[in-house]
């Protein structure tokens, strides 16, 4: 335990946030099919060759744990750790074999109210000495919120996590908000009184408590915090989720060949058409490049205000912009300069 403390700077000793190393790799789509084997070690080498991350998250279910033995064999020749990130509601005894082999740490997915499957994992890896991290959703903080906190005690870190892309989305009712928002911010509260390295994470920061301020990150602080992902794996693991194999094997296939050979720009003008949309793509891009240079597409230069009073005007012009597209509430709240506004 405190290994791995070292390793990653608990924020409970110094406000210095180290960039994180750490990628991520679900071995299923969103469509819950599971990525051939092929596929999966490609992506390790992407990650590993340039994102150069040294550990990797990998999010398996039940019945995925046959290809932790060969993809963790391939790890190894890629000089980077794998993890494996579980959902609570999986059973323990499907991984103790993944458990007796000794793993760097454990990351576990807290999605819902299941305080014992909770405890269960917890003492378990107690028992292993393995160093277990926990992201919590709002739907799964149960009203006894204080005995979560008190089982969330024995993780080595936590992360109460508004969203998770890589889960099925559970859209909260508007008369829930204020009550799942409350309960995010008392067991944050409770696990840094227990000095337990927390983070809260796609609050916008109104509704953070004044006690949470130091605990909550908006999307930048989200890359930079040592208990997140590196950004561009982050990224492009939330991008590809909703693709299969072929899609995702293309993808990753484009993003291994960059500067490897003179066609460069051939594999970045190509990487869009496997990721977004082709035939839309090119056709507003042939747009562009076709009517850029006409006159009517170039604004006319605004001169400046001559006088204090067209000063003062042109002021009001832009609050009242400001106002319409922040809103009424975020264009005059104190965190409008910090705060993502959206929620992640």
């Amino acid at each position: 335990m405190d290994e791995i403390n070292k390793e990653q700077g608990s924020s409970k000793n110094s406000s210095i946030r180290l960039t994180p190393l750490r990628g991520i790799i679900p071995a299923r789509n969103a469509g819950v099919l599971l990525h051939d084997i092929t596929t999966l070690r490609k992506w390790i080498r992407l990650n590993s060759v340039v994102f150069k991350v040294d550990r990797i998250d990998l999010l398996l279910a039940e019945e995925d744990v046959g290809v932790w033995v060969d993809l963790c064999d391939f790890a190894t020749t890629e000089q980077v750790v794998l993890s494996p990130r579980i959902t609570v509601s999986s059973k323990p005894e499907v991984f103790a074999t993944l458990l007796e082999n000794g793993i760097h740490d454990l990351c576990l997915d807290y999605d819902r109210a299941d305080l014992k499957s909770l405890e269960d994992w917890l003492h378990l890896a107690k028992e292993k000495e393995i160093p277990v991290r926990v992201r919590v959703l709002p739907v799964a903080i149960s009203e006894d919120v204080e005995r979560l906190a008190v089982i969330l005690a024995d993780a080595c870190a936590v992360s109460v996590d508004l969203n998770n892309p890589f889960l099925q989305r559970n859209d909260l009712q508007q008369e829930e908000r204020a009550a799942w928002v409350a309960r995010m911010n008392t067991l944050t509260r409770l696990l840094g009184e227990n000095r337990v390295d927390v983070a809260l994470t796609g609050l916008p920061f109104c509704h953070v408590e004044e006690n949470n301020l130091p605990y909550a990150m908006n999307s930048r602080q989200f890359f930079s915090d040592h208990l997140q992902y590196h950004k561009d794996s982050f990224v492009f693991a939330e991008r590809v989720f909703r693709f299969g194999s072929g899609r995702v094997s293309k993808a990753i296939e484009n993003q291994l060949a960059r500067k490897t050979s003179l066609h460069n720009l051939i594999d970045a003008s190509l990487f869009p058409w496997i990721m977004d949309y082709p035939r839309f793509y090119i056709r507003v891009w042939m747009f562009h490049k076709l009517t850029r240079h006409l006159p009517f597409m170039h604004r006319d230069l605004r001169p400046l205000p001559e006088n204090l009073d067209a000063y003062e005007n042109e002021l009001q012009k832009y609050q009242k912009l400001i106002n319409k597209e922040q809103g009424a509430v975020c264009s005059l709240c104190r965190f409008c300069n910090v705060c993502d506004r959206e929620t992640r």
